[in-house]
């Protein structure tokens, strides 16, 4: 009797390519480490940038509990989805205020 080998978690299977579509989300918000900020309102073209990433996001991470691919309406889904993509990579955010309006601060951003 053979057995079919056991697939490995996307976590480990795609972890190169996670990381690299990270990058790709924080150069398009234009995160660096040296600014570690997003913007709490996104332009269009980044909502479209992101919004094309979609079939590569859900290929290499496990988001089926993601409230951006669940069926209930939510207020900024792309801003939801964003969220949940830092968050899997342990980057938290919080949102400040200064002088040059709202943005949410980034910790723990390497890139």
């Amino acid at each position: 009797m053979t057995t079919t080998p056991k697939q490995e978690p996307k976590d480990v299977r795609y972890n190169t390519n996670q990381k690299e579509l990270l990058t790709q989300i924080l150069t398009i918000l234009n995160v660096t480490e040296d600014t570690p900020r997003m913007p709490v309102t996104l332009t269009d073209s980044q909502r479209t940038a992101i919004t094309a990433l979609d079939p590569q996001i859900h290929k290499y991470y496990k988001c089926s509990t993601w409230s951006y691919y669940k069926s209930k309406p939510l207020k900024d889904p792309i801003m939801s989805l964003l969220k949940s993509i830092l968050k899997y990579h342990n980057i938290t955010t919080e949102l400040t205020k200064d002088s040059t309006g709202q943005y949410y601060k980034l910790d723990n951003v390497n890139m």
